[in-house]
């Protein structure tokens, strides 16, 4: 006699129907206190991996809140960061002396020609930066002069020895009359 067959086989339907032949019926049936200990062991299992996956959703719904917060200050730092600049940029702006304010002043500055209002800060930039080009350009043609000027008797020998050593030949797609 095997340890885990019975000698007189009967069916146990206690285990959730299932029908269960030749095995030991009371290793299986949920009344034994093995039995009952593993259940619970799964139950406390079930319990704590649904508080671990509880945890997890309220920290990612804290990040995602985080985020949006930390999103919306970055925002208000840059709205306030670039009212300032226009409040400076504003400031710097000035008429012209000699500007007389049009018939219709319910236009927008914005519309009004760039070249009737002055900027401190901007135009400063604008001259240096002319400057600096200017300052690059006369740079490059002193090089385009100087490279020029050594190489001008060489191109001036090749310009007329091209130009005197001509070689009369028909073209390659004319045709050759034979007599």
């Amino acid at each position: 006699m095997d340890g885990h067959r019975v000698a007189n086989p009967r069916p146990c339907d206690c285990v959730g129907g299932a029908k269960l032949t030749g095995y030991d019926y009371d290793d299986h049936h949920p009344t034994n206190p093995l039995s009952l200990f593993w259940i619970q062991t799964l139950l406390n299992a079930e319990q704590e991996a649904q508080k671990i996956v509880q945890k997890a959703r309220a920290y990612r719904v804290q990040r995602v809140k985080d985020a949006r917060s930390e999103a919306q200050k970055e925002i208000e730092e840059y709205r306030q960061k670039k009212e300032e600049e226009f409040q400076r940029f504003e400031s710097e702006v000035q008429l012209p002396s000699d500007y007389i304010i049009p018939l219709y002043s319910h236009i927008p500055a914005a519309m009004i020609s760039n070249n009737l209002w002055r900027c401190k800060q901007h135009s400063g930039i604008n001259a240096q930066a002319e400057k600096d080009a200017e300052k690059e350009i006369e740079g490059k043609l002193k090089e385009i002069d100087e490279a020029g000027n050594k190489s001008r008797d060489k191109v001036i020998q090749d310009l007329i020895a091209a130009v005197t050593a001509v070689k009369a030949e028909p073209h390659i797609n004319s045709k050759t009359v034979k007599k």
